[in-house]
């Protein structure tokens, strides 16, 4: 099993690798269609099965190639962890599966295809995710994810059927060339359906409470690849609802966007703030990048509304890029925490300790990916977020004395906001679990992990110093992936290439990193001095680990002031009211359980004539 097992991850790692390339492919078409397959399930139904690939899809299918083969490169090592189940081969088969249906969901070009990929994405995300179900709570959040994702496909699947009635196909070429064309109503309809379907998919706030809950039970590189690349299948599904196909109609639908974003970015930092364990701690901050990244689509919409496309088309970029850059610095630490679980057997940031000298290839991966994560530069992430805070600042001046204006700079307070909560997790991460003494045994005892994780987490950091080095060039690929009448705005490039960081940032970034690596260098290669150790006063008593700071302590501050936003609203005011409701109603049905036999035949008689009578009358 244990051959098996490395054959499928090299076969997945292939397979990514031939995705990334015909996203390249694809990318660089110069904005045209590529046909690739077709296949009628069903002769004269709407029942065929049709994928094409896109600019758009190609940027995506690039994205999930390079996550989906750090995650089959990581699984090798990973392996081990599941020794007595066939080195988890199943899971092999699960992850396979779970590109595959990705790629098929960005590439899909029918709603038939997009449904299939979109539910079989769905389904087996959940086997992943409840694929150690001997754990406690395993299930119970296993059930949440797939009912979650059911309500999100039913409100995607009203939208197309929306879009059916009007246009009279299910092509999604038709839709591009008819749905601007439906009236007022309707469209608002098909994207407020669409935008509680994909904001279900993505986590966006309130409707992000199975994030949080699957993100941490699930295998490490599964976790990796669902933050870093599925809630991104969201993403992908409101630029084609909202933009490639309705043409951002309605200046209110971006600013509905802009609102849930900045909710999300807020409450997402602010919660990952405050969480113990080091995958909560990173779900919740996937919530919080989600957030930026619709508060960039939704200025999209709402600079298209107004007929500003090119500040539109940067808006866009900005979201893209900020995109691709979470999905290489939130999958590396992804695979950081499942190495710590894998060493230390607890992801507790209060049972971690003293990991940077027992795993120094981990922790400085981690180290790397959560500097990228605070937008520190010159890593991707500092690039990304400086892209959308200038676009967020541009707009706002170009509005200044509207509501667009005064909506921008409040999304900008929230921008300031965000990163400040999100250097405090950072800190927490960082400080608490890699540094200090073990305070553990099963810290002490850490020891680094296998060599495919290993690389697997160091070519992630890589990445993710290389995408903000690379900025420009990756920007201007990324313009190829945006929507056609955006793709030829006028003085887009140079615009763009104004707003990226200045060089001066990027020279004191390089000098930070020189120095760091310099300090590092010189105490390794220099000669310690003699040194006499000598017992610490602590009033008598014998000092111990625990007695540093702690991940706890050091959130209460942040606790303390913010005390009254640590009710879980969205389960107060939302969840649990809907609950009760269900409840009640479910329970006044409960009268026709009468539990013979001969009733429920009379129910199904009943039902058959009724049905009788509607195919009657219908002239069926």
């Amino acid at each position: 099993m244990k051959s098996l097992h490395r054959i499928l991850s090299i076969v997945m790692i292939a397979a990514a690798l031939s995705l990334c390339g015909f996203g390249v492919a694809s990318l660089a078409s110069k904005g045209v269609d590529t046909f690739l397959y077709t296949h009628t399930v069903l002769s004269g139904s709407p029942l065929i099965f049709q994928i094409q690939a896109t600019p758009l899809s190609g940027f995506f299918l690039i994205m999930l190639g390079i996550v989906g083969t750090l995650a089959a490169l990581y699984g090798i090592g990973y392996g081990q962890e599941y020794k007595s189940r066939h080195y988890g081969v199943w899971l092999d088969i699960g992850l396979l599966l779970f590109i595959v249906a990705m790629a098929l969901v960005f590439c899909a070009d029918n709603v038939f295809t997009f449904m299939i990929a979109w539910e079989s994405m769905s389904i087996v995300s959940y086997l992943l995710v409840v694929y150690d179900h001997e754990k406690p709570g395993v299930i119970r959040a296993g059930l949440l994810y797939v009912g979650m994702t059911q309500l999100g496909s039913a409100f995607l699947l009203t939208a197309f059927l929306i879009l059916h009635h009007y246009t009279g196909s299910y092509d999604f070429a038709v839709f591009a060339r008819l749905a601007s064309s439906l009236p007022a109503g309707a469209q608002s309809v098909v994207f407020l359906c669409a935008l509680i379907g994909f904001s279900t998919k993505a986590g966006l706030m309130p409707l992000h409470i199975w994030l949080p809950e699957a993100h941490p039970i699930a295998p490490s590189h599964i976790s990796a690849l669902m933050s870093g690349v599925m809630i991104k299948t969201a993403v992908f599904g409101l630029i084609l609802v909202s933009i490639v196909w309705l043409h951002g109609a309605q200046a209110w639908w971006g600013a509905v966007v802009v609102l849930l974003g900045a909710l999300s970015a807020i409450g997402g930092s602010f919660w990952s703030g405050q969480e113990g364990s080091f995958k909560r701690i990173l779900a919740f901050s996937s919530i919080d990048n989600i957030g930026l990244i619709f508060i960039a689509i939704g200025v999209a919409l709402l600079e298209w509304a107004l007929h500003q496309p090119l500040w539109a088309a940067i808006a866009l970029t900005s979201a893209l890029l900020l995109a691709f850059n979470h999905a290489l610095f939130k999958s590396t630490l992804f695979q950081g925490a499942g190495a710590v679980i894998f060493a230390c057997h607890t992801g507790l940031l209060n049972h971690l300790g003293g990991l940077m000298r027992r795993m120094p290839v981990t922790s400085t991966g981690v180290l790397i990916a959560l500097a990228s994560l605070c937008a520190l530069p010159p890593w991707g992430g500092f690039t990304s977020e400086w892209l959308l805070f200038s676009t967020l600042a541009h707009v706002s001046s170009l509005h200044l004395h509207t509501w667009v204006g005064l909506l921008t700079v409040a999304a900008l307070l929230g921008l300031f906001a965000t990163g400040a909560l999100t250097l405090v997790s950072a800190v927490r991460i960082f400080g608490i679990g890699f540094l200090a003494e073990p305070r553990t045994a099963s810290a002490a005892a850490a020891r680094e992990v296998p060599l495919t994780m290993r690389i697997s987490i160091a070519i992630g950091a890589m990445l993710t110093l290389l995408s903000g080095l690379m900025a420009p060039w990756i920007v201007s690929h990324i313009e190829q992936a945006l929507p056609h009448a955006l793709l030829g705005a006028p003085g887009l490039t140079t615009t763009i290439v104004t707003l990226l960081p200045p060089s001066v940032l990027w020279v004191i970034g390089a000098v930070i990193l020189v120095g760091v690596l310099l300090a590092w260098l010189v105490t390794r290669s220099s000669k310690r001095p003699r040194v006499s150790l000598t017992q610490t006063w602590t009033c008598g008593g014998q000092r111990v680990p625990r007695m540093s700071y702690s991940a706890t302590g050091l959130s209460q501050p942040v606790q303390r002031v913010f005390a009254f936003a640590l009710v879980p609203m969205a389960r107060q005011y939302v969840y649990r009211p809907a609950l009760r409701v269900v409840l009640r109603t479910t329970t006044s049905f409960r009268i026709i359980q009468s539990g013979h036999v001969r009733t429920y035949l009379l129910y199904l008689f009943a039902t058959v004539l009724l049905l009788l009578l509607i195919a009657r009358l219908g002239g069926y």
